[in-house]
């Protein structure tokens, strides 16, 4: 007689059917009790990696019904579900606190509860105390933890002077935020955080960073300039000042693209919130400071409004720095690699016109030239080359 096999209960059990994105995207398009204008979506982008925008951004109608200005994703491609800064629905992880399909919460707990329990903390900035390193052992072991940003340097004299006018202003309303004051030599904009942990994913980083520079030229010319004003402040703990509405909306694009350049290469993005707010850290309240203080107080820079003029900063290069308080022999922060100027790339600016010209000839015979790279690894520069050496103008 043949043995009867018996399964456990445990190999017999099913997972619970997680609801799909279809059901989420018509909870929030019908339910009234789910605030649609503060749902975002994360979605795959096959260049970019995974991006995120605003639920009302797309047209959730028949692909069919779209019009030539509207946007649509497919939903294979939808990755997560945010509800402010919280994601509540995510497929990589099977998460659902939208229906509570998998055991999870359901998105009307999520809305009441959201300033108690799920309302983000500050944004950690790259600068820490050296106390606060050195005493907490749990947070330094932590792997999901940056340990590298890269940053846009402030160097414009004006616009240093006016950010350090702010900071005495603040320093005579209470002497004891000295210690919070950030180094005028350290001002920077940060743009993305890593956690860089081996000598190849440093390496691979450098690597991305020489890519970069060809983004940055096109993205951010050094022609163009950055609008600092108001000053504002984290969670009355992070004293920044904020930067013009225009200047968001384009780093916010440079920050998506040089994102995916990282993401592209199997680097771990850690540490950034989204929305992206570009920002310059002024003072930042350490752990200890703030029992002793407790805030900043907003009196302390009430003159300063929110269109309070405080001056431009062109985007002189990338840096790729070491979170901590150890400086570089220049004040700023220890560099991973060289600052990446805002340049284009030494092979498009030295490619003799010769090289170009018989690439391109005969003139009168039409070329088709096939290229290939990331974004941002300069294809459009080296096609606008082309196009000019073959007396075109332009480039199809």
């Amino acid at each position: 007689m043949a043995k009867q096999r018996v399964r456990s209960c445990a190999t017999c059990e099913k997972k619970a059917s997680m609801k799909t994105a279809d059901d989420v995207i018509k909870r929030v398009l019908w339910d009234d009790d789910v605030p649609s204008s503060e749902i975002a979506v994360g979605y795959e982008d096959r260049f970019l990696g995974v991006m995120q925008k605003p639920f009302s951004a797309f047209n959730w109608c028949d692909f069919g019904s779209l019009s030539d200005r509207e946007t649509a994703i497919p939903q294979h491609r939808i990755v997560y579900f945010k509800y402010r800064d919280v994601i509540v629905w995510d497929k990589r992880t099977r998460l659902d606190n939208i229906f509570g399909s998998v055991g999870g919460e359901t998105i009307d707990h999520v809305v009441e509860h959201y300033d108690t329990r799920y309302a983000p903390q500050v944004q950690e900035e790259p600068i820490q105390a050296a106390d606060e390193e050195r005493g907490n052992e749990e947070q330094i072991c932590n792997d999901d933890r940056p340990n590298y940003f890269v940053a846009l340097r402030i160097t414009d004299a004006n616009l240093v002077a006016a950010l350090r006018q702010v900071q005495c202003r603040v320093l005579e309303a209470d002497p004891r935020l000295h210690a919070a004051l950030l180094p005028s030599n350290k001002f920077h904009i940060t743009l993305t955080t890593l956690r860089l942990d081996s000598d190849e994913e440093k390496q691979a980083a450098r690597e991305v960073m020489a890519e970069a520079q060809t983004l940055l030229a096109r993205v951010l010319p050094a022609s163009s300039a950055a609008r600092v004003q108001g000053i504002g402040c984290f969670r009355d703990r992070v004293l920044h000042a904020q930067l013009a509405p225009a200047c968001q909306t384009v780093l916010a694009s440079a920050v998506a693209q040089l994102s995916g350049l990282f993401a592209a290469r199997g680097l771990k993005l850690a540490g950034m919130h989204r929305p992206f707010t570009a920002h310059i850290t002024l003072a930042k309240l350490s752990r200890q400071l703030s029992r002793e203080v407790g805030a900043i107080d907003a009196r302390a820079y009430a003159g300063f409004g929110p269109e309070t003029e405080l001056g431009w900063q062109a985007p002189e290069g990338l840096e790729l720095c070491e979170m901590g308080a150890q400086s570089g022999p220049d004040g700023f922060y220890v560099r991973l690699c060289p600052t990446v100027r805002n340049s284009a790339p030494e092979p498009f600016v030295a490619a003799s016109n010769a090289k170009l010209h018989a690439l391109v000839a005969p003139h009168t015979a039409k070329r088709v030239v096939i290229m290939r790279g990331l974004p941002g690894s300069g294809k459009s520069s080296l096609a606008w080359q082309l196009a000019q050496s073959a007396g075109e103008g332009r480039a199809e």
